[in-house]
């Protein structure tokens, strides 16, 4: 991966260098040529970069050179990044001292001149002394990494190799790898396994007399789909219905047996157990499975040694109800068998066909392809199959190989490819397919690729947190000087890459299905991304870790049960991630932290007992990402406010903490901030013109003011607003809404309103001109508006021009009529609740103008807790005969609580021809009227369509049902207690 951090470092000196003259702030105008040199030097490396990254697999000599150039690469990457600093610094001292704020210009000079008289070093004396001294230790050392590197360059000449003038042929430019025709293809569908699942589904149901708890395994090669049979029998319908509890775990290796009894203690009661005990734990298992007949899936297990296994099994046979089972997936069968599995209950799972692999394999590389174009390929495309010796993992990924490829000569050279032949990987059967794969990214996607083996096996990653991670560790590229404007969009575009290629896989997508949430990796794709990372180890003690492995750069210490931290971990330098994340009894942090001058990440979340952090946190210059959301931390050392490079801070569910830092200016690449319980926000805020997650802002009196967010135009993602208003601060407020400029942040996606004080004095007019100024940009997805006091709301709510597809309007004591939200050209669900002075719902609410099309995207309608809405209006003969569309698309439409409507605008539903499911809960008139399937009524509105389905609920008649008995129960109690006295 060394040509990915070479690439990195030189577009780093680049964007440096044109920041600096941007600047206009000459930090070390004496070194300029130095570092021109470099990049000359950089230049020559990566012509011989390819070649060298395709004989690392061969030849040891050329793997031992890589390492060499990689650690003379991270070298430069933190003399820049010292540079960079130091250039952020002069800089900021440069806005806030030279005209400090404080003080007039004139009294300002004459404090200069006072103290050049006493001989009072000036800040003017005392910064330029301060830049020659940087400019002479930056120099130095950049010129020490270009003897390393000039050196590391003679080393790659005496191995005999030449320089390349061949350049790489991946670009990291997403046009040219992106699949134009379409965009995931359904990774779903299993072929060639209908047999093994009802084999296997058949041993689960079947109970054998005088055993309480039997073990089915699955036995198979690695990727030959065992994982993938596990999970068709879990979710089979005829399992469901067989078992009372289904619990899944990844077993992996090595096999923990308090974290496998763990998770079975969670997976059963939804909650995490603290306790480190077996013993403990396993009383907890007995309790909560308590004689249920339970279904256990241990996946991907390793251990031959049955005394790992023996107290698990005798909780499990001691407490699961008869027919229970445990279903194994293993690679060897005699791990199987160290489990117990009797001869018949191992399944031997076989590779699939050749005409089973290229069903697969063409499904994925050919997608969207005629009949004629998969014919023409299917000759070289059964030789590849050849390939995938029957394993479907193989073929997934050669398929999303060749879906890149284009014409029968590019198939024909992955076909021939030495990858092949390769010795060191031929040994794992997989690798050689996924090695054809990785030689096809980018330096950075390989980067960012290998980078995810420090994930536990099989755990859900959540696509934000990866993205921040590689933008913390700089693998999506510098951002000097822009701003950082693209980095998310280009991590986004590099999990969909990744997924695209098999690489990722069990996506979790977002609401509308369009983003990939979560994903996971494979069992073998994660040993492949721990193979590219050889260099990673484990060591069972930090002492040691800390007194030896100097060049670490990872080191992940989450839930390991740590007291303290050895205050030796400053000696790690060169650490750019830290994970000290769940240990509850961690209570403080060493001073030492503060040596990490190369720290990217720090992630500090849920330890309980750490109530501060230590103000030298202030000294990780270098420090990109900060996530500390502990309940028991009392506040943000001010210290913090000195890393200039901080772009991630997040502290939701710090409850303790509700002020930021006053000098939180001084971050001035923050990017994102997470906070959920800040209540007084420092006027700071409004400098940070980068920041584009603000996920929660107050306003109100000493709290925060909406004109600090006039210049915050990059917030993208979801804000919440939370706006108390004060009847003497009428006028201000009305102002400091219009200063804030919501209109002009076109990047929000979310936006939440949420009133929370409104004081008596505020007049009508003041709490709807606030409102009428919080006007967002057209480009809004979702809007949710709460407990808004006003009579009416804002015109702009119901602007043809906004792309809103949600809209929620929530406890409005005052307002009288809903706005025509039928105008909305995007709107597909619309909730309405409490807003108890709605007696008649209008045509208004359509929006009926000249139109012909209302609601034209309407799927979704809740209407809640208007307790006087009494009428809703239909249209007229005429507008239903007229070729006029009302909520085409609707196909679920809700009424709760709304007691006093009597019935349902029957003309209008007619219209709504996709409607699915009208469901009525505690709701008394209409389920009278429309309780009567064979009523007039009913017919009126199921001739829509005839496979509507009515849900119908009243809560107020079950719970009086429910009273009646519990008093009749009690009397008869009473009775019978008197009777016997």
């Amino acid at each position: 991966m060394a040509d990915a951090i070479v690439s990195y470092v030189a577009e780093q000196i680049v964007a440096i260098l044109k920041e600096q003259i941007s600047k206009e702030v000459n930090l070390v105008r004496g070194v300029d040529q130095k570092v021109l040199e470099l990049s000359e030097e950089l230049r020559t490396v990566r012509n011989v970069l390819e070649d060298a990254e395709k004989k690392r697999f061969k030849e040891k000599s050329v793997r031992d050179w890589l390492v060499r150039l990689e650690d003379a690469s991270y070298e430069m990457e933190d003399v820049l990044d010292e540079w960079y600093t130091a250039l952020l610094k002069l800089q900021t001292q440069q806005q806030s001292n030279v005209a400090p704020n404080n003080k007039s210009v004139r009294d300002w000079l004459v404090s200069l001149i006072q103290q050049q008289s006493n001989g009072t070093p000036s800040f003017i004396s005392s910064l330029s002394f301060q830049k020659v001294v940087v400019r002479r230790q930056t120099a130095k050392k950049i010129e020490n990494t270009n003897i390393k590197l000039e050196e590391v360059i003679r080393q790659w000449m005496a191995l005999g190799y030449l320089g390349s003038d061949i350049g790489s042929g991946v670009t990291d430019d997403p046009s040219s790898w992106r699949v134009q025709s379409t965009s995931f293809v359904d990774m779903a569908e299993v072929h060639g396994r209908d047999i093994d699942r009802d084999v296997v589904a058949s041993k689960i149901l079947t109970a054998t007399q005088d055993i309480d708890m039997e073990i089915v395994s699955i036995v198979g090669v690695g990727g030959v789909g065992k994982t993938t049979l596990a999970q068709l029998v879990f979710n089979d319908a005829r399992v469901k219905d067989c078992f009372e509890l289904k619990i899944w775990i990844c077993v992996s290796d090595p096999f923990d047996e308090v974290g496998i009894a763990k998770k079975i203690v969670e997976g059963v009661t939804g909650k995490s157990s603290d306790s480190t005990q077996l013993q403990v734990l396993q009383h907890s298992i007995i309790d909560c499975i308590s004689g249920k007949k339970f279904l256990l899936v241990l996946d991907d297990v390793w251990t031959e040694d049955s005394a790992k296994w023996e107290p698990l099994k005798n909780a499990l046979k001691s407490c699961g109800g008869m027919g229970s089972k445990v279903l194994v997936t293993t690679r060897k069968e005699k791990v199987a068998k160290t489990l117990d599995t009797l001869e018949n209950g191992i399944h031997r799972l076989g590779v699939l066909s050749d005409e089973a692999c290229w069903s697969l394999l063409q499904r994925i590389a050919l997608y969207g392809r005629s009949k004629e174009d998969c014919a023409q390929y299917k000759d070289i495309g059964m030789e590849i199959v050849g390939k995938c010796k029957g394993l479907p993992l193989a073929a997934k990924t050669l398929g999303s190989l060749l879906r890149s490829k284009n014409g029968l000569e590019e198939w024909e050279n992955v076909l021939r490819s030495e990858t092949w032949e390769l010795n060191e990987v031929i040994e794992v059967e997989l690798f050689p397919h996924l090695l054809l794969s990785y030689n096809e990214l980018s330096p950075s996607l390989k980067r960012c690729f290998s980078y995810c083996a420090v994930f536990p096996k099989d755990s859900e990653i959540e696509v934000e947190e990866v993205i921040r991670l590689w933008m913390a560790l700089g693998y999506l590229g510098s951002d000097i000087g822009s701003g950082g404007g693209d980095m998310e969009l280009r991590g986004r575009q590099y999990v969909n890459n990744l997924a695209m290629r098999s690489l990722f896989q069990d996506f979790e997508k977002d609401k509308d299905g369009e983003q990939i949430k979560f994903f996971k990796l494979h069992d073998i794709v994660h040993d492949f991304a721990q193979y590219l990372r050889k260099n990673g180890v484990e060591a069972g003690s930090l002492e040691t870790i800390c007194s030896e492995l100097y060049n670490l750069q990872t080191l992940l210490l989450s839930n390991c049960n740590l007291q303290q931290i050895p205050r030796g971990i400053g000696n790690l330098i060169n650490l750019r991630h830290l994970d000290l994340s769940e240990n509850a009894s961690l209570k403080e942090l060493p001073r030492e932290i503060g040596n990490l001058i190369n720290l990217r990440h720090l992630i500090l979340s849920d330890n309980e007992s750490l109530k501060e952090l230590p103000r030298e946190i202030g000294n990780l210059d270098s420090n990109e990402s900060l996530e500390d959301y502990n309940e028991s931390l009392k506040e943000l050392p001010e210290s913090i406010c000195g890393l200039r490079e901080l772009q991630t801070l997040n502290i939701d569910g710090c409850t303790c903490i509700t002020s930021l830092p006053q000098w939180i200016h001084r971050l001035v690449n923050l990017k994102h901030l997470h906070t959920d319980s800040i209540k007084q926000f420092p006027q700071g805020l409004a400098h940070l013109t980068c920041l584009r997650t603000l996920s929660e802002f107050r306003v109100g009196k000493n709290v925060g003011r909406l004109g600090w967010l006039k210049n915050l135009n990059r917030l993208s993602g979801s804000l919440t607003l939370r706006i108390s208003l004060n009847g003497s601060l009428e006028n201000t407020y009305v102002e400091d809404a219009q200063e804030g400029e919501l209109r002009h942040k076109e990047y929000l996606q979310e936006l939440d309103i949420i009133f929370l004080y409104d004081s008596d004095g505020v007049e009508d007019c003041v709490r709807i001109n606030v409102i009428d100024a919080l006007q967002p940009h057209p480009n809004l997805q979702k809007l949710r508006i709460s407990c808004f006091e006003g009579s009416r709301l804002p015109g702009w709510i119901s602007s043809p021009i906004n792309q809103v597809k949600y809209i929620c309007l929530r406890s409005f004591d005052h307002l009288l009529s809903l706005p025509p939200l039928g105008i909305l050209p995007c709107l597909e669900e619309i909730e309405i609740s409490s807003i108890p002075k709605i007696r008649f719902l209008g045509r208004e609410f359509l929006g009926i103008t000249t139109t012909t099309e209302y609601f034209p995207k309407l799927k979704k309608l809740k209407l809640e807790y208007c307790s006087n809405w009494e009428e809703w209006e239909d249209i007229t003969d005429q507008q239903e005969d007229e070729k006029v569309s009302f909520m085409p698309h609707l196909t679920s439409l809700t009424i709760w609580s709304c007691n006093r409507l009597a019935a349902l605008p029957h003309r209008l539903l007619r219209k709504a021809a996709a409607l699915k499911e009208l469901n009525i809960y505690d709701s008394i008139q209409l389920e009278q009227h429309y309780g009567d399937k064979e009523g007039s009524p009913w017919k009126s509105i199921s001739n829509i369509n005839p496979r509507i389905h009515l849900r119908m609920q009243i809560f107020y008649i079950i719970l009086l049902s429910a009273i009646s008995k519990i008093i009749l129960f009690c009397f008869v109690i009473l009775f019978l207690t008197n009777f016997s006295i």
